[in-house]
């Protein structure tokens, strides 16, 4: 309770990030600056030249104007220069996501347990 009221109250040393999830002495940062950026790059123009993230049929509609290297990104001009927003066209197949829809079931609950 006092994690979910503590906003409201401000009662406890749990609204403190670093007290519920401390950073320890000696960990590093797993993404270090630019990795993000690289690992989007990769996904969208295939900088790594892999074609691991093609048949997700990834387009961006947003990103930064210019890539890593400095050098301009081509067709400019059809997304718009800002943060990386990324769509992947294919990333669940029309069979994935109809058994998704005929797994489901309807949401069943009692107020009378």
């Amino acid at each position: 309770m006092q994690v979910n009221c503590a906003p409201a109250c401000e009662s406890c040393d749990l609204l403190d990030i670093s007290h519920r999830c401390p950073i320890e002495p000696g960990n590093d940062a797993i993404w270090k600056p630019g990795d993000l950026n690289r690992l989007l790059e990769d996904v969208v123009d295939d900088a790594s030249g892999t074609g691991e993230y093609k048949r997700f049929k990834p387009k961006a509609l947003s990103r930064p104007s210019r890539k890593r290297d400095g050098t301009p990104v081509e067709g400019t001009e059809e997304t718009k220069d800002g943060p990386w927003v990324v769509l992947l066209d294919a990333f669940v197949s029309e069979a994935e996501a109809g058994r998704c829809r005929a797994s489901r079931s309807p949401l069943r609950f009692s107020l009378f347990l």
